[in-house]
């Protein structure tokens, strides 16, 4: 199980998202996290572009544009971590701020 489940709501932002998953693997060390990107049935690249770069990512599909309550919702019935994180694909994480986050706790 891990300590965080970190789910990321996509809709037609693949640069950004790219962007925010990076952030989240290089700025994330000590902390196990599972990260859940939820694709609200973009039109652009997103789903090829985050199936090649992060095959480690759980991609969920929704099929329709269920909106950012709606994403979350599929992402946190896929998790099973202490905590939930709730990242915004133009989110960039900055100076291992999840690690410190959860070392604060």
């Amino acid at each position: 199980m891990s300590q965080v489940d970190i789910i990321l709501v996509s809709y037609n932002t693949a640069d950004y998202t790219a962007r925010a998953i990076e952030s989240v693997f290089e700025q994330t060390q000590t902390t196990d996290i599972n990260l859940i990107v939820i694709d609200n049935n973009s039109s652009d690249n997103s789903v090829e572009l985050i199936r090649s770069r992060f095959p480690d990512v759980q991609l969920i599909e929704t099929g329709a544009n269920l909106g950012f309550a709606g994403g979350v919702n599929v992402g946190a019935k896929l998790g099973n971590a202490e905590y939930i994180l709730l990242l915004n694909p133009d989110t960039v994480i900055l100076d291992g701020a999840i690690d410190k986050l959860v070392a604060f706790s």
